[in-house]
């Protein structure tokens, strides 16, 4: 659906649920729902991909159902054009600390998830992925024997500074060799919808044309739980 369609569809449902005044809503308030049910759904569907469990194991294509004959399926495929993948070539600045150490300005706006990190090195020798430590136990995975930083087992954490800049400190262990570049891979934000007016111009939805009808029917969901909460009559 484009954006026009998408604005028909929900007048469409919320009537057929019985809110005959949807007439009378403005497309802006028709944007705003929809732009609540595109983050709710995108947030949805990371949730679901992100928990692990038993009958869940990780491969090269990334969790998978243990047992299903649909492996190399994921309901996130609906976020793919979401998905990116940059290279952020040398400007970092360097110094020891438990190991060799890297920080890395992430100048990329926009973003809704980090979800993987790699480094290539000055003597061009293979990509080695990053391990993602959350700022509380990288410290002690820092000075863990078995787990620590090594030039081909690095460590990552990310961070923001009070200026909402985001940084990511790389961890190499004791080793000299230098990196040359960093590859993020993340989720961006999905865009913000716009019906188009005289100031603002048409923005698409940019999720796959499949996820559209059930975005929609959570918009209108929202809607008719908004009118019924602001029509219930005042009791003392």
């Amino acid at each position: 659906m484009n954006i026009q369609e998408m604005h028909q569809a929900f007048r469409t449902i919320a009537q057929q649920v019985g809110m005959q005044n949807v007439r009378g809503i403005l497309p802006e308030s028709i944007d705003i729902f929809l732009n609540d049910a595109i983050e709710q759904y995108v947030q949805s569907v990371i949730a679901k991909e992100s928990t692990g469990g038993a009958n869940r194991v990780r491969t090269s294509r990334g969790y998978v159902n243990v047992g299903s004959s649909d492996k190399s399926i994921s309901s996130i495929n609906a976020l793919r054009g979401l998905y990116k993948n940059i290279v952020l070539t040398k400007d970092y600045t360097s110094k020891k600390t438990n190991g060799s150490y890297a920080r890395q300005y992430l100048s990329i706006p926009e973003v809704m998830l980090y979800t993987a990190f790699a480094v290539n090195y000055e003597d061009g020798g293979r990509r080695y992925d990053c391990r993602i430590v959350e700022a509380d136990e990288l410290e002690n995975t820092l000075n863990d024997y078995c787990n620590g930083a090594s030039f081909d087992y690095p460590l990552c954490s990310v961070y923001s500074d009070v200026k909402g800049r985001n940084y990511i400190d790389i961890y190499t262990g004791n080793t000299k060799k230098e990196i040359h570049d960093v590859v993020v891979k993340y989720f961006e934000r999905p865009h913000k919808v716009c019906f188009g007016y005289s100031n603002k111009p048409v923005v698409e939805c940019n999720l796959p044309d499949y996820t559209h009808n059930t975005i929609v029917r959570l918009a209108a969901k929202q809607y008719l739980e908004s009118v019924n909460a602001t029509s219930k009559p005042i009791t003392s």
